[in-house]
């Protein structure tokens, strides 16, 4: 609608053109007659896993998903609840573990992750599956022979890291032989293995709940990750789309890192040791030199990190 918006801890904030912060939000539901709230609009905080499309967001938190619409007032959003078909998933706790929720502007893709709340109740058949859903949550479909812990999707592909896990009944286990980075096409064919000489995982509990390509981006002929593995230290790494020449890219560890297309720069969060320790910093690196410049410090521990128009 012409105005600019990002989200402050959670919420969407309108920043108007004299630098003014607005809170974003919605109308007041029945729960909220014992509040008082700024022009009648309550603030909208959103859950990490959300998108936006076609001047929409589509957010999704413990199985319910939520369309919040944009309207000619710069504050105000339209919200709608939207329920998610829980047929189309193996047990009540599935949609439950929709993570890493993104889009291509046809649909809604997202992983199905364990979390150690649901991790004894559910079914071990339907972890680290990659599916689809239409915007309406009807339609849920599933790329049934794809293995899963991290994936993008860019100009009609789907690149995804399969940390080797193995499904047999109530019972896992992984299979490192199988595990790698690939690619497939967006209808599911195509797929192929990009690379597959990584340092496997021997803890079992990050095998499970950490073993995989962070923050993965396409940017013109390469795909940048943040490597997990010891061998990679978890520094930001590059690969061409067509597999080849692996490299790393930054000096430090990273947790989170974002894209300057204009400038072709990248930025990430990280630290510059291997204990966890050191604080968090935000550095820029070249893409022209590979310089890397350290920009300031931060305090949160495992912050994510997006670029917007020089900010």
């Amino acid at each position: 609608n012409g105005n600019d918006y990002y989200l402050d801890a959670g919420i969407i904030v309108n920043l108007g053109k004299d630098g003014e912060l607005s809170a974003v939000g919605c109308d007041p539901s029945e729960d909220d007659v014992n509040f008082e709230y700024v022009n009648n609009i309550k603030p909208v905080s959103l859950s990490k896993q959300n998108v936006y499309v076609n001047d929409t967001i589509y957010s999704i938190e413990n199985g319910l998903l939520t369309k919040y619409s944009f309207t000619d007032n710069k504050c105000k959003l339209n919200k709608e609840e939207i329920t998610i078909n829980s047929d189309a998933f193996a047990d009540e706790y599935g949609s439950k573990l929709i993570y890493d929720l993104k889009t291509d502007g046809q649909y809604l893709y997202f992983i199905i992750k364990p979390s150690m709340d649901y991790m004894s109740a559910v079914s071990k058949d339907s972890l680290f599956k990659i599916g689809k859903m239409s915007f309406d949550g009807k339609k849920v479909d599933w790329y049934d022979d794809v293995v899963a812990s991290s994936y993008t999707i860019n100009d009609g592909y789907i690149y995804y890291f399969n940390n080797g896990y193995t499904s047999d009944g109530d019972s896992y286990s992984f299979n490192f032989e199988k595990s790698g980075l690939y690619k497939m096409k967006i209808d599911g064919s195509g797929k192929e293995l990009m690379y597959n000489d990584f340092e496997t995982e021997s803890d079992t509990k990050n095998q499970l709940y950490f073993y995989d390509l962070k923050d993965m981006k396409v940017y013109v002929d390469y795909l940048y990750f943040a490597n997990y593995s010891s061998k990679g230290e978890n520094k930001v790494c590059r690969i061409k789309k067509d597999g080849s020449n692996l490299e790393t890219v930054s000096k430090n560890s990273a947790y989170s890192l974002s894209l300057d297309t204009e400038n072709n720069k990248l930025y990430y969060i990280g630290r510059s040791d291997n204990t966890g320790l050191a604080k968090r910093k935000c550095y820029e690196i070249s893409l022209d030199t590979f310089n890397e410049t350290e920009l300031f410090e931060i305090s949160i521990n495992e912050p994510d990190i997006y670029y917007y128009n020089n900010y």
